[in-house]
């Protein structure tokens, strides 16, 4: 199996306006920003979207959401999108505070030592792509195809920035 590996925030889903509603002074409110309440702000990107369509490869998701408190809003979220997602890695509320880089680093890993090696990473981080990237393929795994979401939502295939790939 060689899925797809996509983020929510700023990926799949344009959190801008949830992002304005949180900012308090030019730093982000994070009590406001993880309330289940305010997903209803975020609208889906029809770009990420029709890419992961266009893609028809399994789906699985990878967010810095925290599970306990945004579970049940991230799967209404899903829900209204229309796409098969084969699992969910939202971080648990003990990790709430763990870099998104190394969250999702840790998710691929998992996923490739159970056989399932992503052959596509949808993330608006570079720094998320370049460290997926680059752990995977120091374990031996295969690079796979990453893909930047822009602020705009737009999407392009990015090379990852590493000395080890």
């Amino acid at each position: 199996m060689m899925p797809i590996l996509a983020d929510l925030d700023g990926s799949i889903f344009d959190t801008r306006a949830r992002e304005d509603k949180c900012m308090r002074n030019g730093k982000m409110d994070w009590e406001c920003w993880f309330d289940a309440n305010n997903l209803s702000l975020d609208k889906p990107n029809g770009e990420v979207i029709s890419l992961i369509r266009r893609l028809n490869e399994a789906v699985y998701i990878a967010s810095g959401r925290i599970g306990e408190l945004q579970w049940d809003g991230t799967m209404r979220q899903l829900n209204s999108i229309d796409i098969n997602i084969d699992m969910i890695f939202l971080k648990p509320k003990a990790w709430q505070y763990a870099k998104e880089y190394a969250y999702k680093a840790r998710v691929a890993i998992y996923l490739a030592s159970h056989g399932i090696l992503i052959n596509h990473l949808i993330d608006d981080n570079p720094v998320v792509l370049n460290t997926v990237a680059t752990v995977l393929a120091t374990f031996g795994y295969p690079k796979p195809r990453l893909w930047l979401v822009g602020r705009d939502g737009s999407v392009s295939e990015y090379e990852a920035k590493s000395a080890w790939i």
